[in-house]
This record gives structure tokens, C-alpha cells and sequence, in this order.
């Protein structure tokens, strides 16, 4: 039976439901920190990822691509400096199993702000005391090879939102799929992610940041252990609060241990198409400015009896915000 069929259906089904009821809604879902990246070589390619997932990170990108790790236990941490001291942590672990065509991993995300004074009416220069904003996921995910080209993965995680005396919790599940055409190296991936209930905070509700996304990847340069490597991919992707964009990333590899990658992400919509438009914004991320560029480099090592590492960086300059820095640690055992 095909069921990759019945799985790309429900994968097209859930997408083409979100499809007809999107509007642009920019700021009207919450918990924002799961659309933040997670990996270095993820950031640094705009994170056109999901149909190059084949480290930890896919528990994050594609949970559909952790078949494509090698046999073993594979980790990775990251932390991400956000603009106005806020900052992001990121750990997971996966183990792939070739010979039966499965993969487990689970994977914490934590995000912190800088410390804030309380501030009230009656003081308004501050009552003395301090909070700060908290965000955190925990997910679970499995991934099964259905066939030689083919898989499937799905994530489970539990999602909660706290400052001072306040808190929402909640869960969301990802879906992705993972596809080598076996043509030209073309490589096709799909994945609709945080699809779950309202959560709650205080009383209100707020929905979660869906998203639908399909990416292509292909080789330009070399194979995989040539001296010299250079794959792209592109991604189309659809949030439930914003407008459609377009991610494009390269990612160029030196004797299988140096690493330089690019990436931009555009959107090309005009905003004059939106009911509150500013006729001088024109547009989100304009083609040729540097909004949404992003630039990176890894290097690869290997340690005796300790297996492989590699170290990853990235950066993306912001015309109106800070520079984002993000820095990752990998490890295969």
C-alpha cells in the first residue's frame, strides 16, 4: 500500500485548509519563539532547511529527515542572542537506525528576556522588584522510512509561556515528509508546523503560529565527499499570521570540513494590498536590501575515540534591529 500517498495527502489537506482561511494577520498569534531558528547552518541559509535536514536540527525543521542521519546517537546545542538582551537556547539529541529505517529524538527550546523592573501606577519608577519573560518547548519526535526515497516523521511537543505571577500552556504537533526524487539529486520536502489548540493566557486566548512549508534542494557543485560541494534549496512558506515568503539558501563545503553558507528571504508582496497600508513601508523584506540576509560558516573535526564535531556560526544584520548572532555544537557519537 502507498501510504506516503495518504501522507502527503494529509499534509496537502491541512495546508490548503489553513491556505483558505489566511488573511494577512500579522501579530495575531502568540508564541512567536517557535518560528525562531535553532541551528547555525539553519540561520544562515534564511532557514531553507527543510528539505536539507539531515542533522539534529531536523528535529526542528523536518522531523520527516532524522532517517537521513547516520547509525548512532547524534546532539547539538545552540544558543542564539537576540536583539534587547533577549536570548535562545536550543538542545536535542536524535538516534537513526538505518537498518530498520527509524529515528527518535527529543529537543528543548528555552527563551529568555532580560530582566525588567515591575512598574505600576502608584510607583511608577518601579516597585523594587524584577521579572522577566520565559518561553519554553519540549518536544518528542519519530520518523519512519516508508520507502527507499520516502519518509515520514511527526513531533509532539508541550509549549508554555510565563512571566511574573502569569503563565499559558499548551501543545502543538509538527508534521513533515521527506522525499528524494532519485532525478537530478532533487530532493522535496514538505512539513506543516504547531498545529494545535488555542492556548490561554490570563483569559485570553490566542492561536498558534501554523505554518505550511515546501522546499526543493539540489546539488550544483560536486558530490557529497568531493573536494568541492555546493547544494541549494528553496522554500515556500505559508504562516497563519503573515504573508507568504520565500526562503533561499546555499550551503558550500571544502573537503568535507569547511563550510560557507548565504541565504535570503523574501516575501514580494506588496503591502499596498493590506487593509492598513503605510505607503512608506512598501515592502517587508525588499529584494535587494540586506533584510532578511543572512551569512554563515562551520567547520568540521574529528577526535579520536570521540567522535565528530562541528562548530557553526551565523549572523543577520537587520536595518532596524540589532545584528542577530547564533553559534551551534554538534556531535556525533
Amino acid at each position: 500500500m502507498r501510504y506516503w500517498k495518504l501522507v502527503l495527502a494529509l499534509v496537502l489537506a491541512l495546508a490548503l485548509q489553513q491556505t483558505a482561511l489566511a488573511q494577512v494577520k500579522a501579530g495575531t498569534a502568540g508564541a512567536q519563539f517557535l518560528k525562531l531558528s535553532t541551528s547555525a547552518r539553519g540561520l544562515s541559509m534564511a532557514d531553507a532547511l527543510l528539505p536539507l535536514a539531515d542533522d539534529v536540527s531536523a528535529l526542528y525543521y523536518n522531523p520527516g529527515g532524522l532517517v537521513q542521519l547516520s547509525e548512532g546517537w547524534h546532539y547539538s546545542a545552540t544558543h542564539y542572542a537576540l536583539p534587547v538582551d533577549v536570548s535562545q537556547n536550543w538542545i536535542g539529541g536524535a538516534y537513526s537506525s538505518p537498518e530498520t529505517g527509524t529515528a527518535f529524538g527529543v529537543a528543548l527550546t528555552w527563551l529568555r528576556s532580560g530582566m525588567m523592573d515591575v512598574n505600576t501606577p502608584e510607583l511608577p519608577n518601579g516597585t523594587g522588584q524584577q521579572f522577566d519573560w520565559q518561553d519554553l518547548a519540549l518536544g518528542a519526535s519519530y520518523a519512519k522510512r516508508l520507502t527507499n526515497k520516502f519518509s515520514v516523521g511527526v513531533t509532539g511537543k508541550f509549549v508554555r509561556e510565563s512571566t511574573y505571577e502569569y503563565s499559558a500552556n499548551g501543545w502543538a504537533a509538527d508534521l513533515g515528509t521527506y522525499y528524494d526524487t532519485g532525478w537530478r539529486s532533487m530532493k522535496m520536502a514538505m512539513s506543516i508546523t504547531n498545529f494545535g489548540p488555542d492556548m490561554t493566557f490570563i483569559d485570553k486566548a490566542y492561536p498558534l503560529p501554523i505554518m505550511f512549508k515546501f522546499g526543493v534542494s539540489m546539488d550544483l557543485l560536486g558530490k557529497k565527499d568531493a573536494e568541492h560541494f555546493m547544494h541549494a534549496a528553496f522554500e515556500f512558506g505559508h504562516p497563519s499570521d503573515n504573508v507568504e515568503q520565500i526562503d533561499v539558501g546555499l550551503e558550500y563545503t571544502f573537503k568535507n570540513q569547511f563550510l560557507l553558507r548565504l541565504g535570503k528571504k523574501m516575501n514580494g508582496v506588496k503591502e499596498t494590498e493590506w487593509e492598513d497600508y503605510d505607503p512608506e513601508v512598501g515592502y517587508e523584506y525588499p529584494l535587494l536590501s540586506t533584510d532578511g540576509l543572512s551569512l554563515g560558516a562551520g567547520f568540521k573535526w574529528q577526535k579520536e575515540n570521540w567522535g565528530n564535531w562541528t562548530l557553526d556560526y551565523a549572523f543577520a544584520p537587520s536595518r532596524y534591529l540589532e545584528t542577530r548572532n547564533m553559534i551551534t555544537l554538534s556531535w556525533t557519537r
